[in-house]
């Protein structure tokens, strides 16, 4: 029996104004019945999660959840040198994607769902040598976004979990033809992220995202600023908690296509 979020009363944050309002406030997908996501308001609901585990003992979640922060932070320190190199450009960027899989609960009475998924992002690029005679590259992408996995087997549209958090991945492409001006690129992906939010019927999750695949794009210079769209296909696999103070685990995996386009300065 499939359980339908009711709808809850939420606080809304004091509207922003200017151009904060504009950069902060993303599709529905983004928000909570309305409010505003605030990345600070993300890293807050990720300390109160760390707290509720100590709370109920459970010591090996706590573990695997302090690793995962870990290994996010390490990755950030140790990015790739295209990001500071001499030869990089950088700049902003936003994507879209969707793609189907399957989720399974392990919460007492184990089961399987088929889903569809669908994801929106923001952040900053860096691309380093994003046009030139060099036969490779590095592309960094560091971003905020959401993650939503609707059910594909209910008529009732549910979505089993609905989260925000932030990613980073990384491409080495290879350079396959064009000139100073334009270049066509590809080569391998990997994308590590980290997710929090909700399912149905409201309980919180938080989740580690594992991403493989191949990206290709196309550098276009416009006398020195560069548009660059680019599709990707990647193979995601994801591993969380949900429940009153994340008892119950879930997992799953899902193939995904992601549209991006960035502006490089």
């Amino acid at each position: 029996m499939l359980l339908l979020r009711a709808d809850k009363v939420v606080t809304s944050r004091p509207a922003l104004k200017g151009d904060s309002a504009l950069f902060w406030r993303f599709p529905s997908v983004f928000r909570n019945k309305g409010d505003a996501v605030y990345p600070m308001d993300q890293l807050h609901s990720f300390v109160s999660q760390l707290s509720c585990l100590d709370q109920t003992g459970d010591v090996y979640s706590l573990i695997r959840l302090r690793l995962i922060l870990a290994t996010l932070l390490v990755t950030a320190f140790f990015a790739p040198e295209s990001a500071i190199s001499a030869d990089t450009k950088r700049g902003v960027f936003i994507e879209v994607g969707e793609g189907s899989g399957y989720i399974e609960f392990d919460n007492g009475v184990d089961f399987e769902r088929d889903i569809e998924s669908e994801a929106y992002s923001l952040g900053y690029v860096f691309d380093s040598p994003p046009n030139g005679p060099s036969l490779s590259s590095n592309r960094l992408n560091i971003g905020i976004g959401a993650q939503a996995f609707e059910d594909d087997e209910s008529e009732f549209n549910v979505d089993w979990v609905e989260a925000r958090g932030f990613y980073m991945d990384n491409t080495f492409g290879f350079h396959f033809l064009g000139n100073h001006g334009l270049r066509w690129w590809g080569g391998p992906s990997v994308r590590l992220g980290l997710y929090s939010g909700e399912h149905d019927p409201g309980d919180n999750t938080l989740h580690l995202d594992i991403a493989l695949g191949a990206t290709t794009g196309v550098n276009i210079d416009l006398d020195g600023v560069i548009i660059s769209p680019s599709l990707a296909y990647r193979s995601h696999h994801f591993y969380g908690y949900s429940g009153h103070c994340f008892i119950d685990d879930f997992a799953g995996s899902h193939e995904a296509i992601t549209f991006n386009l960035a502006l490089l300065f």
